[in-house]
């Protein structure tokens, strides 16, 4: 698991870090944990899928913990935020923003156990199909066939796992704001993988489930390979 504490206690996010750790010792799993104690920190930080769960606390200094999971759940509506509050008066504001779940401070342990539990049981659904034409045929094609997407000029390169490649004129900037939310991962500029068909990140590639073997922004190696794990564990504990 990827964990995001974002939380101005410090107090706070040490019970918050210390839980975890019982936790995932207790069920062994693997847990990185990343504390920010702003949220304007944090949103610098984020990217859909990095992180199995954000723990934000509803009020800091700056921006505050309902603003900041407002455009986090612009850019990814299954994100699961668990507010941090010192007021059961504060639930409105979760419910509200359709959070998922909130812990009033001081943080009780069998609460917040109870809690990882239904996190790692969480079922999600992502399906969708992606539209396009190419040699004056119209396609609908489930984004789950999808490998990999590739700018190349004014087209795109779209190879399936049937090991059909389509090359519609599109820009790819378009087919990643629409697919940017979901399973694939944007490892370099102009690259779309499919999270489901990645089999390692290695230095400077990343390698396919197919052998094909693709460029990565190196820069980003670390985070790249954390957005995955944590993608497939999210999905190992929701089937």
């Amino acid at each position: 698991m990827n964990i995001a504490i974002v939380d101005d206690t410090e107090l706070e996010a040490k019970i918050i870090t210390k839980f975890i750790k019982e936790y995932s010792a207790q069920n062994k799993i693997k847990s990185e944990i990343s504390y920010f104690n702003r949220a304007e920190d944090f949103l610098k930080n984020y990217s859909p899928y990095k992180y199995t769960v954000i723990f934000m606390d509803i009020y800091m200094e700056g921006i505050t913990g309902i603003d900041a999971a407002r455009q986090i759940l612009q850019k990814d509506s299954d994100a699961k935020v668990v507010f941090l509050t010192s007021s059961p008066d504060h639930m409105a504001d979760a419910l509200m923003m359709h959070a998922f779940d909130y812990l009033q401070k001081p943080t009780d342990k069998d609460r917040f156990f109870h809690l990882m539990d239904d996190i790692t049981k969480k079922q999600t659904s992502i399906r969708k199909n992606l539209y396009f034409t190419f040699e004056k045929k119209d396609y609908s094609i489930d984004v789950s066939d999808i490998i990999s997407i590739c700018s190349n000029g004014h087209y795109v390169d779209i190879k399936l796992t049937s090991g059909e490649i389509y090359k519609p004129y599109l820009t790819f900037s378009s087919i990643y704001d629409e697919l940017s939310d979901g399973s694939f991962l944007l490892i370099n500029r102009g690259i779309l993988v499919n999270m489901d068909y990645v089999s390692s990140f290695e230095s400077g590639i990343c390698n396919l489930k197919d052998e094909t073997i693709l460029p990565i922004n190196i820069k980003k190696k670390k985070a790249l390979e954390q957005t995955w794990e944590n993608y497939k564990f999210t999905k190992r504990f929701n089937h």
